[in-house]
């Protein structure tokens, strides 16, 4: 199913990029799949930064940054307006309810980087911050499954204790056994040097 969507041809439409030094264009994509311009025009493998769905776009960015791209400086609207790490050049495309590329005007989105839109809050009050979804080369090059074996190792550590303290809990039940044993051999000991005296006694009586 995704190969075949691969070797489709997609629209070519209208969109906006917001470059990093300030300046806004509006280009011409074709958005086919498989010739992935979106990360020619990017400098790199695009991932999503999120979408304003009163407008139906969805803001792009480079995936990995070079140290040599600078931050952009464009002020994007909430709930995006705290990301002011973004580096590299921005795509804004506009995506229909089918998920398909659709045309997007530099004007359309000058009107609505002007729009007075609230923060979005969170339920506890704080306003709801974006997350920077860019990493640098060493986290894209880390392998997929650390974390989960880091999780592994805690659980391991976690039943390792746990069998140290039965070990612990089996010493205590063996040492009071012993304990025991030995309190109930005393007795019977001295039952018998009892009994043996009461016989030479007897003996002695006799």
């Amino acid at each position: 199913m995704i190969n075949e969507m691969m070797q489709q041809d997609g629209p070519t439409v209208e969109v906006v990029v917001l470059r990093a030094a300030g300046a806004m264009e509006q280009i011409t994509l074709d958005t086919t799949p498989r010739l992935n311009l979106s990360a020619e025009l990017l400098g790199g493998a695009g991932t999503f930064i999120g979408q304003y769905e009163k407008i139906n776009v969805v803001l792009m960015c480079v995936r990995v940054p070079t140290d040599a791209m600078p931050m952009n400086v464009h002020k994007l609207q909430p709930p995006f307006s705290g990301l002011t790490t973004i580096k590299g050049d921005i795509l804004v495309m506009r995506v229909d309810d089918n998920g398909v590329p659709a045309n997007f005007t530099k004007e359309e989105w000058e009107r609505f980087s002007a729009e007075d839109i609230p923060m979005a809050m969170s339920e506890e009050g704080d306003e709801e911050a974006a997350v920077n979804p860019q990493c640098t080369e060493a986290e894209e090059q880390e392998p997929l499954g650390d974390a989960e074996d880091c999780e592994d190792d805690d659980e391991d550590d976690g039943e390792y204790e746990d069998d140290e303290e039965d070990e612990e809990e089996d010493d205590d039940d063996d040492a009071a056994e012993r304990d025991e044993n030995v309190t109930m051999s005393d007795d019977k000991a001295t039952a018998s040097a009892s009994a043996a005296d009461e016989m030479v006694e007897d003996a002695r009586t006799a």
